[in-house]
């Protein structure tokens, strides 16, 4: 996870200093497989958007990186709100879901954009983002994607998982 910091910190500068994305460079000691096209960014945005409560902010866009799952560990998708330029997605995620991923991960920038995420969110807040960003996957993937899985949003029972502030 460390290799990985320190790749989210260089390769997000280089991003956004240089207006593009260079694929012939990236960090050293981590492989990205891919960069998903700013036009399908824009419609995952607007997806998500339309499937939260959030509005669609005017101009900031995350980028979203493909990485293996080495780099990722279990995560199908991942969004730090301290780094809020950079989603990430990873490539084992079964292809079904992968759509439903990016959009659930870009409610998490849309939250993080409208100041909802604090810095050090209690177990509860963090358990109803998650509820937020699973039930706009679930729309999308109802609504778009013609599919019904369960939803299953109980991860705010934090006492009973053992977590604590």
């Amino acid at each position: 996870m460390a290799k990985l910091k320190i790749f989210l910190a260089a390769f997000a500068l280089t991003v956004f200093v240089s207006g593009a994305c260079s694929e012939d460079a990236p960090p050293p000691d981590v492989q990205v497989l891919g960069v998903i096209t700013p036009d399908k960014t824009e419609v995952f945005m607007q997806i998500a958007a339309e499937m939260s409560r959030y509005p669609l902010p005017a101009s900031a866009r995350p980028v979203v990186f493909i990485l293996p799952s080495e780099e990722m560990g279990p995560l199908l998708g991942a969004f730090n709100c301290a780094d809020p330029n950079v989603v990430l997605v990873n490539i084992d995620t079964p292809p079904d879901l992968r759509a439903g991923v990016i959009v659930h991960e870009f409610v998490h920038f849309l939250q993080c954009q409208a100041g909802q995420l604090p810095a050090a969110p209690t177990c509860e807040q963090r358990a109803a983002f998650e509820a937020e960003a699973y039930t706009a996957e679930y729309r999308f993937e109802l609504k778009y994607l013609k599919v019904h899985r369960p939803l299953d949003v109980t991860t705010s029972n934090c006492e009973n998982r053992g977590i604590t502030e």
